[in-house]
């Protein structure tokens, strides 16, 4: 904390400096990656994880059969296989891959007809390419019927069910969407987020096809695809960053968390596919089971990425509040603040500016928002100010005429805000001192009301005063 002081100081001596800007930025970055970990810890962001990869398990192949059925009916897509085999590789999935030996440690002892023999490699993504292949040249939607049609859709829907309520928690949501909206985004996160992979994909592709025989071009052309990829990685997460939470979130933020997610995903795609086939691939103690545990753990990297771009972009749109909000653990509101909190309404009134905002009440009291609407209820509740809904401002204004507010019956009531667990816990003895202070207390300030307080302070218009 005393470093955090001598770098604000600092800062503050000459805030224009090239050197100033620079610590800034790196206060800047401090800040928000200590606020966003203590939310995540918060949120215990590893169980949210593990629920998505749960979720995952059941809705994986219901969620890609539906996607598929919907692009080929739509007309979009005309080679599905070709086009799964772009979302396989894009999610990473085709990198998890073993090889079976005859003997190995933990291999069972009886496989399928299709299992591969002695050395054949096993490929996540080809069996889940063969699984679709099978499962959607069996179905269409004459028949799946009506009963089979919302089974499936049900099945998939609950994977992004469990990624809303997620993100709203990350994000705050006061509420959850409506079953109308539910389906006008699930459904346009059902067609377009394949879409957009697909052809991401295909425009690497074709760039890296027309580019690789000319010379000194084929590098051009590999940059290209890698460019237009995470273009539309960063594209797709900022608009599930936006639109998912069922709470408004600027795109900057959105675009912010995305920026992280993005390239810390492809890291963390490259890092396991190094080690999949540097270390998994000398041996599997699952033998041919142990695709399912490197799904899982993917599925779970995947996934607390995904949390951790949300929770970036969170805190980079409330980083200010967030910082206010921590400082004010240690704040105490007792008699003092509470009294202030009145000043500033009255004050506020007579001076013709009408009801007094929340913002406004913290912006006067230095405090953060919830302190300030927490003093404004207490208020309210001993009737010293009322909450006002019309005219152009919606805040709160004196309950009373100023002259029958008693400034000791405010302080009196401010001195049970934050002690009032610590009275009933003490001995009799304590709590006869403190009932001895409290009087002396109110002996000093006597009759005096919130007018007199006021008409002593300098600043305010007489005529105002005198109208109150």
């Amino acid at each position: 904390m005393r470093l955090t002081r001598l770098i604000q100081h600092w800062l503050q001596s000459d805030p224009g400096r090239p050197a100033g800007r620079m610590v800034r930025f790196f206060a800047l970055q401090v800040n928000l990656w200590r606020q966003c970990m203590r939310r995540l810890k918060a949120l215990n962001v590893m169980t949210m994880s593990a629920a998505l990869s749960f979720r995952t398990i059941f809705a994986f192949i219901p969620l890609i059969v539906l996607v598929f059925l919907v692009i080929k009916a739509a007309g979009v897509l005309e080679d599905s296989k070709q086009g799964l085999r772009q979302v396989l590789q894009q999610a990473g999935l085709s990198q998890i891959a073993l090889r079976v030996d005859e003997g190995q440690a933990g291999a069972p002892q009886t496989l399928p007809a299709t299992a591969p023999t002695t050395g054949e490699g096993l490929n996540l993504a080809e069996k889940i390419e063969s699984l679709v292949s099978q499962v959607e040249g069996k179905l269409n939607f004459a028949s799946l019927g009506p009963i089979g049609m919302v089974l499936m859709v049900w099945t998939a829907l609950t994977l992004l069910i469990t990624v809303e309520r997620s993100l709203n928690r990350i994000f705050e949501a006061p509420r959850e969407r409506t079953m109308a909206m539910r389906i006008l985004v699930y459904w346009s996160m059902i067609t377009l987020v394949p879409m957009v992979l697909i052809a991401a994909g295909f425009v690497g592709d074709r760039a890296i096809q027309k580019l690789a025989d000319v010379p000194y071009l084929n590098m051009v052309a590999v940059a290209l695809s890698i460019v237009t990829n995470l273009a539309a990685g960063l594209l797709m997460i900022a608009c599930v960053y936006r639109f998912m939470p069922n709470t408004p979130v600027s795109f900057r933020s959105a675009l912010i968390g995305a920026s992280v997610m993005v390239p810390l995903w492809l890291l963390a795609r490259w890092g396991f596919g190094l080690y999949v086939t540097q270390v998994v691939g000398k041996g599997s103690l699952y033998g041919a089971l142990g695709l399912l545990p490197l799904f899982l753990l993917w599925l779970s990297f995947c996934w607390y990425i995904f949390l951790l771009g949300a929770a970036v972009a969170h805190t980079s749109m409330n980083l200010r509040q967030m910082i206010a909000e921590e400082s004010s653990e240690n704040i105490s509101l007792g008699p003092a603040e509470l009294l202030a909190a009145a000043i500033v309404v009255a004050r506020h009134y007579l001076g013709g500016k009408g009801a007094t905002s929340v913002e406004s009440l913290a912006t006067a009291l230095g405090l953060p928002n919830h302190l300030a609407q927490r003093l404004a209820s207490k208020l309210e509740e001993i009737n010293v100010v009322l909450p006002s809904s019309g005219g152009e401002c919606e805040g709160y204004m004196p309950a009373r005429p100023l002259d029958d507010i008693s400034v000791g019956g405010v302080l009196d009531q401010g001195s049970w805000m934050e002690s009032g667990r610590l009275h009933a816990s003490v001995s009799p003895e304590v709590s006869l001192s403190l009932a001895e202070v409290l009087k002396l207390r109110r002996q000093a300030v006597g009759q005096m009301t919130l007018k007199d307080l006021l008409r002593s302070t300098p600043g305010l218009p007489a005529d105002g005063m005198d109208a109150s």
